[in-house]
């Protein structure tokens, strides 16, 4: 059987962690992750976000929405 593929380890990651749940979808947080991936050193997580903050859905889309304002078009707020 081959390894899982990315979008597999994160959706599997998204049904265990509720603050990767946060993510308006899970498209969205394979983009933000691949864009993160491919495209920016490794150093934004260490430098924008603080391992100590608690990940809940407030925190995880002002992420989210700090990173598309940085190095894209931000997506809709949830409703």
């Amino acid at each position: 059987m081959d390894a899982p593929t990315t979008v597999e380890q994160m959706r599997a990651v998204a049904a265990i962690l509720p603050g990767v749940m946060a993510f308006p979808s899970i498209g969205s947080m394979e983009r933000s992750l691949a864009k993160l991936a491919n495209d920016e050193p490794s150093d934004f997580i260490s430098s924008e976000i603080s391992p100590h903050e608690l990940m809940g859905f407030p925190q995880v889309w002002a992420d989210e929405q700090r990173w598309w304002e940085r190095y894209g078009s931000a997506p809709a707020a949830p409703v």
